[in-house]
């Protein structure tokens, strides 16, 4: 060996004993990751108490950082008001129309009048961040603890759209059927009952589990073949059988939706856009993290809710 090649060997084994612990290290990390990976797809081979018990398993973890995207300003119009009354036309007086009162109390179905008044009411959510979690924790625990509380008032928000969908489907328009699976059938039986309405179906609200069982049940005969071939490779799909599918945890899993286009649905006014405060309280030693908005949720149009029932999960 050159005195060449036994120089540039002298360089390689320069910290070597850091660049091997490095490695060991970033192996290590690999090796968690596919335990966990493999872990999950066991437990996902076991059939739905496998899926169950991986749900479970793994459900905290992915709380920490899938953050929960409030649906209500997808499906209804959304409006900006100050210190005026806010109101809707109700499309059918004598079927009536529900709304969140003050308060947030449970939703209320109000029949005969034309005009609906919107009740307003403060949702907050907090969050504590004590001082010793700012200097040992990994990530910035200020921005998570927002990013909490933003959660928080999303599914506050959907938890008050799901009263009053609730308290529209169990009104009695529709006569709800019950189905073991979503399929093009169910969307087009909501599509000619709401027809009747002048409504036209433009999606469905359903729980996660009930999405996955549609996708699994998707095959050749009820759907294009581009759209099988997205589904196969993918395992998702947004758009089917003519209309878009919106996802909830919040839904109930043995219910579903069909609803029309937002203004034809209902509305949420806004008072006050989500704000987020933090509060110094050095007597406790701790930082919180205050999210706030005032907003209130009417259904003027009961038949642009038509619930459909699911049987009960083997």
């Amino acid at each position: 060996m050159t005195q060449e090649e036994l120089n540039k060997l002298a360089d390689l084994l320069k910290g070597s004993d850091n660049k091997l612990t490095k490695i060991a290290s970033v192996q290590k990390e690999q090796q968690n990751i596919e335990k966990y990976n493999n872990a999950f797809y066991n437990l996902m081979k076991q059939g739905p108490f496998g899926q169950k018990k991986a749900a479970a398993t793994f459900s905290q973890a992915l709380k920490l950082r899938v953050p929960y995207d409030a649906i209500t300003p997808k499906i209804f119009a959304q409006d900006n008001i100050s210190n005026n009354i806010a109101w809707a036309d109700v499309e059918f007086p004598e079927i009536g129309a529900v709304k969140i009162p003050y308060k947030g109390a449970p939703a209320r179905i109000e029949r005969g009048p034309s005009r609906v008044t919107y009740d307003t009411h403060t949702a907050a959510i907090n969050w504590s961040v004590t001082y010793d979690q700012i200097f040992t924790a990994a990530y910035n625990t200020l921005d998570e603890a927002k990013n909490k509380v933003s959660i928080g008032l999303a599914l506050e928000l959907d938890a008050d759209l799901f009263k009053v969908m609730n308290a529209a489907g169990n009104n009695g328009v529709y006569t709800s059927p019950l189905v073991s699976v979503m399929s093009l059938d169910v969307v087009n039986a909501a599509r000619s009952a709401q027809m009747a309405f002048s409504l036209i179906t433009q999606a469905v609200i359903m729980h996660p589990t009930r999405y996955y069982q549609m996708v699994s049940n998707i095959n050749g005969t009820n759907v294009d073949q581009v759209t099988l071939n997205s589904v196969i490779s993918s395992g998702y799909v947004s758009q089917l059988f003519g209309v878009k599918f919106i996802i909830s945890k919040l839904c109930p899993v043995d219910k579903a939706y069909a609803i029309p286009a937002p203004e034809y649905l209902g509305k949420y006014v806004l008072r006050q856009q989500e704000q987020i405060k933090i509060t110094d309280k050095p007597w406790k030693m701790e930082y919180v993290v205050t999210g706030y908005s005032n907003y209130g949720i009417v259904l003027h149009n009961i038949p642009g809710v038509y619930p459909i029932n699911f049987t009960p999960i083997a």
